[in-house]
């Protein structure tokens, strides 16, 4: 089976972003360093809007540069050695500025859909030129961000321009139409890829997109019980490394706590510990996708992922997506 260990490279959206440092630089350099340690392959789904308003920003402020160069060193890095570098957009970057001392989110235009289609596959090709002249390999496979990719059609002309077919947005069984969230994922084949053309949950033979979904698993509130506790108990482990909050959404604990959660195979702080459970569920598959954060990475799920690279690379394969 072909692994796919995908992490999202981004800051934090809510009021507070966190650092450069402890959200992108010191977590990606952790786990690049645990892939390269066991000779496996991680794919980095790079926020590629941040990098297009990080660079826009330097000549207004300077000290942005340093930021700038130490991202691009790191890309360029992780290119090189034969990790995969792919495109994820966040659009509210379209909104969002830097203020001399801090980045201010706006997120009243979280995905692309809530812009118009001309703007939206602008966008794409703004943010994938970007990216693109950062590393030598070339970009061909997308995430929307807040895993918002629908309507697919709405930018997926943007995407075969730029010679990118492979989609990884969608974790079968998923919904959330919470703001900024909207997306539904119900009706999803649920199988571990598949070829469409413009609606992303419609499987065609001849599809000129190739989906590569995320796997999915349904958590138990006992498991969100011992995440919370453990978190309390032994922050050390538990608390994750970059240093920024969330978007916030209201009642989000007690339903996790009460009733547990379909969601992403995730290789963040706690969830870490349920991915030998999927790997053996999903054992007959071609393909299985994990995605993470550099961000939410914690101590725990660091070590996590070392065991489970040790554990199964005699098994499976660690590849990258590209």
């Amino acid at each position: 089976m072909n692994i796919y260990l995908t992490y999202d490279y981004e800051l934090y959206f809510g009021t507070t972003t966190g650092t450069v440092h402890d959200c992108l630089l010191s977590p990606t350099s952790q786990l690049l360093n645990i892939a390269n340690s066991n000779n496996a392959k991680i794919t980095l789904f790079v926020d590629a809007g941040f990098l297009y308003q990080l660079h826009a920003h330097i000549s207004t402020y300077p000290q942005l540069k340093t930021e700038y160069d130490l991202i691009i060193q790191q890309l360029q890095q992780a290119d090189n050695t034969g990790h995969a570098i792919q495109l994820h957009v966040h659009p509210h970057w379209e909104d969002s500025y830097y203020n001399g001392t801090q980045w201010i989110m706006q997120t009243n235009r979280y995905k692309l859909a809530d812009f118009t289609t001309t703007e939206a596959q602008a966008i794409v090709i703004k943010y994938h030129a970007a990216l693109q002249t950062c590393i030598t390999t070339p970009i061909t496979a997308f995430r929307a961000g807040g895993w918002c990719a629908q309507p697919f059609a709405h930018f997926s002309a943007a995407l075969l321009q730029l010679n990118i077919t492979t989609d990884s947005s969608v974790f079968v069984g998923g919904k959330n139409t919470i703001s900024p969230y909207q997306y539904d994922y119900t009706l999803a084949p649920s199988t571990n890829s598949y070829n469409f053309d413009t609606d992303i949950i419609i499987s065609t033979t001849q599809g000129t997109f190739t989906e590569l979904p995320i796997a999915a698993y349904k958590y138990s509130p006992l498991f969100y019980w011992n995440l919370f506790v453990r978190g309390r108990l032994n922050p050390t482990q538990h608390k994750p490394i970059g240093n920024g909050k969330p978007i916030a959404q209201a009642g989000d604990k007690m339903k996790f706590l009460t009733k547990g959660m379909l969601f992403c195979a995730c290789a963040d702080g706690y969830y870490a510990s349920k991915l030998p459970t999927l790997i053996k569920q999903h054992n007959n598959m071609q393909h299985f996708v994990i995605i993470g954060h550099p961000k939410a990475q914690t101590n725990y799920s660091l070590q996590a992922t070392n065991a489970l690279i040790k554990q199964y690379a005699h098994a499976h394969h660690f590849v990258a997506m590209r």
